[in-house]
């Protein structure tokens, strides 16, 4: 008879995506992901999210399941990975680490997307900008929970204001896919 080595480790952590792992297409959190970390929070074991959204709209998924709170998974007073990594808070909140974006990036292509009439969201932590108000930011707003970009009509405002970590275009594939390219 074989016997199996167990690990006696003990699992302390979990970190866990949102979009495409934790909520489905439609921006919902499965029931059984639910239970899960549920089971896992009893246990004593503590989750937190690494995730490209910002950490509100990670607060308004999980409040919508139970599961936003300073004992549950995300909350303005925990640990959690946002905005892909470019917006790190510590266990008590606080910003940890993060990069913002180069000025002169930030203004080439939020000139660009003016130029050529394409969505663009710029996200500064909690909060998020645009430079002309379209359907894609209201459903990045109303579907995807980020919060609702203020209207800042010229590159120059929005430069002027808090620091931008990311800035999301939003355009149809064939635009997207010519203008990838030069983003690198």
């Amino acid at each position: 008879i074989m016997k199996r080595n167990r690990s006696n480790t003990e699992i302390k952590l979990i970190t866990i995506d949102m979009d495409g792992t934790l909520l489905d297409s439609n921006s919902q959190c499965l029931s059984s992901s639910v239970e899960a970390i549920r089971l896992a929070l009893d246990r004593g074991v503590r989750v937190i999210l690494a995730t490209g959204k910002a950490r509100p709209a990670a607060v308004k998924a999980m409040d919508k399941v139970g599961l936003a709170g300073d004992d549950l998974v995300v909350s303005s007073q925990t640990a959690g990975i946002f905005l892909q990594g470019l917006q790190v808070f510590g266990n008590k909140g606080q910003v940890i680490g993060g990069s913002t974006l180069d000025q002169s990036v930030l203004q080439t292509v939020l000139k660009y997307s003016i130029d050529n009439n394409i969505s663009v969201c710029g996200f500064q932590g909690d909060a998020c900008v645009t430079p002309f108000m379209t359907s894609d930011i209201e459903l990045l707003h109303e579907r995807y929970y980020e919060p609702l970009a203020a209207v800042q009509p010229s590159v120059d405002l929005i430069a002027r204001g808090p620091p931008i970590y990311k800035l999301l275009l939003m355009s149809d594939k064939e635009t997207i896919d010519a203008i990838r390219p030069h983003m690198d």
